[in-house]
């Protein structure tokens, strides 16, 4: 059973990245999924709620007892999900990392070598853009084999689609994403922006005979124009994402928390790429490595500790601008790391799809 069954102690639950809010919600949220008979829509926000409560032990009582049930847990649903970071809307590769590790070191004799596997995987798909995006499309796929006609997984499998078309700029990526959502039965309505602003964007370029587009893709473009069409009332049905009003306020990082090596504000994190940036301007180039590191530091962490932040990708964008001109290490490193981020994790930004048009 991927249930936690373990009980967690007291504590004062005024944040919710407090382990004792999140906790609490992880299982309701199983309670939700067992009354429901887990459709794919309740195993992703189960799995969403495991996985803030996993952030919340990580950052806030890493030797709480129930910190390494939470992380099994999260290992068990991550292969069963068949987790990658580039379907995942979660933000927390970094958790999921951590929390493999922390069951091999556990030694659970049926976790430990799922835990080994999922290491073993993130490292091999994300070798490269190509690897990664065919890994999360055929995920996407294997999870709607498993839960044929389920709305939620068809979404997910054309909007994981569309990512690695992003990602890779491989055609036919974006010939499977017209193809799939042209299908009889596919919930067009449902699908949300930008996905579906690109695609219905794609459609009429493909049914008006646009250069790079296949006789297949215009045939796929003019059915979806056609039921694009037919839809007078679009809305979100088949995955309502709603968000309680005490979580809803703590999105956004309050203004008096710190974040990094160097206890950066939110207000001092804009600042210090501001400052960086006059100091590069004067020419003062690699000199300004250490002080980038750091900078990216705290945007890494404020990134972990509140990834649903709506300040977080255009952050991660103008850090990354600012650290790409400092061309040393070990600023290129952290460069690299918040791109990664970005583009892999924040992939329905704006922020990421002008990085990666660029």
């Amino acid at each position: 059973m991927l249930a936690v069954a373990a009980a967690a102690p007291a504590a004062r639950a005024t944040l919710v990245s407090d382990p004792q809010t999140v906790y609490d919600q992880m299982k309701a949220q199983f309670e939700t999924g067992a009354r429901d008979g887990w459709r794919f829509g309740d195993w992703l926000d189960y799995f969403s709620s495991i996985l803030d409560a996993g952030r919340a032990y990580s950052l806030r009582r890493p030797d709480d007892p129930n910190a390494i049930e939470v992380a099994g847990v999260t290992v068990a649903v991550a292969t069963k999900l068949r987790y990658d970071p580039l379907s995942n809307r979660d933000a927390a590769e970094w958790y999921v990392r951590e929390a493999a590790a922390k069951v091999i070191a556990s030694g659970d004799p049926q976790r430990a070598p799922q835990a080994r596997d999922l290491l073993a995987r993130l490292d091999r798909i994300e070798q490269s853009a190509s690897s990664l995006a065919r890994a999360a499309d055929a995920d996407a796929s294997a999870n709607l084999t498993e839960f044929p006609s389920d709305p939620n997984a068809l979404l997910t499998q054309v909007v994981t689609t569309w990512k690695a078309w992003l990602l890779t700029k491989d055609p036919t990526y974006r010939s499977l994403g017209l193809a799939r959502a042209a299908k009889p039965g596919f919930p067009l309505a449902n699908l949300s922006d930008p996905t579906a602003a690109e695609l219905f964007n794609a459609a009429r370029g493909a049914s008006d005979g646009g250069l790079g587009y296949t006789a297949a893709d215009g045939e796929n473009g003019r059915t979806i124009v056609r039921l694009r069409a037919q839809i007078r009332d679009p809305r979100e049905i088949a995955r309502v994402e709603t968000i309680p009003h005490d979580r809803l306020m703590t999105i956004r990082a309050p203004a008096d928390e710190y974040f990094g090596r160097m206890g950066m504000s939110v207000l001092g994190i804009r600042n210090e790429i501001a400052r960086i940036n006059k100091y590069l301007d004067t020419g003062w180039g690699t000199r300004m490595a250490n002080a980038g590191a750091l900078l990216a530091d705290a945007v890494d962490a404020w990134h972990k500790e509140y990834p649903h932040d709506t300040a977080i990708p255009d952050t991660l964008l103008r850090t990354y601008k600012t650290l790409v001109r400092i061309d040393a290490e070990p600023a290129s490193g952290a460069a690299d790391r918040l791109r990664h981020i970005l583009l892999v994790e924040y992939t329905d930004s704006s922020q990421a799809r002008e990085l990666l048009s660029t």
